[in-house]
């Protein structure tokens, strides 16, 4: 859990991608 500003804005469903990924930012 790194991404959550980034995540609120890009969308909870691109959150969870990014979250998988390994919060590249």
């Amino acid at each position: 859990m790194g991404a959550t500003v980034k995540g609120v804005r890009v969308g909870p469903s691109n959150w969870a991608r990014a979250s998988m990924s390994g919060n590249l930012m």
